[in-house]
């Protein structure tokens, strides 16, 4: 039996990766792929309430940094679904009964967690994947690995991590540039798109409440590629793609003595990362 996702009651933060299925050498994600799973990621990020805060897509795997706040009202379950399913095109989505308590808490559950939104995004992109490509099977070499993250440094840190995935695998462009990946699409257009959840996020780590807290942040990412002598993030960490938690010794004592019966699996200092 699967053990339960560690949460937080303020509102959680993710990385989230998982790769394909296959050899090392295997490489499915082109052009088309990568900029289809971006799309298939945005559509579903309309439907749940979970803010996306840096990603990245590589040629067989892929990197998100999620934030899921875990509460939402019910005028808000309401909204996004009809958003959503309400104007469906050739699809018809019978509306769910509002009336219902257990409706509702159903839908409040489904809508701000991680795991569900993971296991819809991945199995809309196995089907687009299969009957573009004409196969069958899985894609995906398993569920997904995720990380919790404290907020502040950690998750700073984190994006960074992500962010470099492309410096650690060779794979800039002339201009220092890799487009599947939200920080390129910041240097190419000089607009994140990302902007609004960074401006309710980074503040909190940095301190400032605007638009140059973005630009200040993606600068020190800029200066890492730029000079070929910084070795921080130059290199694979594993701390960040195997540690089961990583933060302040306070901040994971608490997890960990809240959510222990429910993630047992959480059994030495190797699952946990002190920043």
């Amino acid at each position: 039996m699967r053990s339960a996702r560690l949460k937080s009651d303020s509102g959680t933060y993710y990385h989230v990766m998982n790769r394909i299925a296959g050899t090392k050498s295997s490489y499915p994600f082109g052009h088309e792929e990568k900029q289809m799973f971006i799309t298939i990621m945005n559509k579903y990020l309309k439907l749940y309430k979970i803010e996306l805060l840096s990603y990245c897509i590589m040629s067989n795997h892929y990197h998100l940094v999620l934030f899921s706040p875990g509460k939402i009202s019910t005028e808000e379950i309401k909204t996004r679904w009809q958003d959503f399913y309400g104007h469906s095109k050739g699809h018809f989505h019978p509306e769910p009964l509002w009336e219902s308590y257990e409706t509702i808490e159903q839908w409040r559950q489904r809508l701000s967690d991680v795991s569900d939104f993971m296991k819809v995004l991945q199995q809309s992109f196995t089907a687009w994947y299969n009957r573009t490509h004409n196969r069958r099977g899985y894609f995906w070499a398993d569920r997904f690995k995720s990380v919790i993250l404290e907020g502040g440094n950690s998750l700073l840190r984190c994006i960074k991590y992500v962010e470099l995935n492309p410096l650690r695998a060779n794979i800039l462009d002339e201009n220092n540039n890799y487009i599947y990946s939200s920080y390129g699409i910041y240097m190419t257009s000089k607009k994140h798109p990302l902007e609004v959840n960074l401006l309710k996020h980074l503040p909190t780590a940095l301190g400032s409440k605007s638009k140059e807290t973005i630009r200040c942040f993606y600068q020190t990412i800029e200066t890492i590629i730029c000079d070929a002598s910084t070795k921080e993030f130059s290199k694979r960490q594993p701390i960040w793609t195997h540690s089961k938690i990583i933060g302040s010794k306070n901040f994971i004592t608490k997890l960990i003595k809240k959510h222990y019966q429910l993630s047992p699996d959480i059994k030495s200092t190797s699952d946990i990362c002190f920043i």
